[in-house]
């Protein structure tokens, strides 16, 4: 099954201006905030299955004084026809719950900020939602971010 996005002249523009990665009460410290610089963008593997996520972004928080910090992330989706839908502005095309679709991704901090300092040292997975924007040929992607923590068992190598 092969999948195209629209053409350059119309591409979907993306509404990358807010940034709250989770709701979640593992996550700390919370961010939000909004994307100052920076882009995401998908490639689309040649079988035209798996949509592959690049992201990297300045964020500016919300606090006072504010505070920045540089967020990256890739991840594979698989190129449903709800998620072709969206991303390539179909009339008609409907919300692409998280969980609805296999998305996955990494993601990485950096920041001089001691706030946000401990972001850094951990490793990070997320999901993606999609959905059509408010206005006609926008699309909102949302993304959910865990960290990722061992757990003690009984197993050993």
């Amino acid at each position: 099954m092969a999948h195209s996005l629209p053409s350059p002249t119309q591409a979907p523009t993306y509404n990358s201006t807010s940034f709250h990665p989770t709701n979640t009460t593992q996550f700390q410290p919370s961010i939000t905030g909004t994307a100052i610089r920076g882009g995401d963008w998908i490639t689309i593997d040649p079988s035209g299955k798996i949509l592959r996520l690049h992201l990297d972004t300045l964020i500016k928080t919300s606090d006072s004084p504010a505070e920045y910090i540089r967020i990256s992330a890739t991840g594979a989706e698989v190129a449903t026809p709800e998620a072709m839908a969206v991303i390539g502005a179909v009339p008609g095309a409907q919300a692409v719950k998280y969980g609805d679709f296999q998305a996955t991704s990494s993601w990485t901090f950096q920041t001089g900020s001691a706030k946000y300092a401990e972001l850094q040292n951990a490793v990070y997975v997320g999901s993606t939602s999609l959905r059509p924007g408010e206005k006609e040929g926008t699309i909102v992607v949302g993304f959910k971010i865990a960290k990722v923590e061992s757990v003690k068992t009984d197993v050993s190598v």
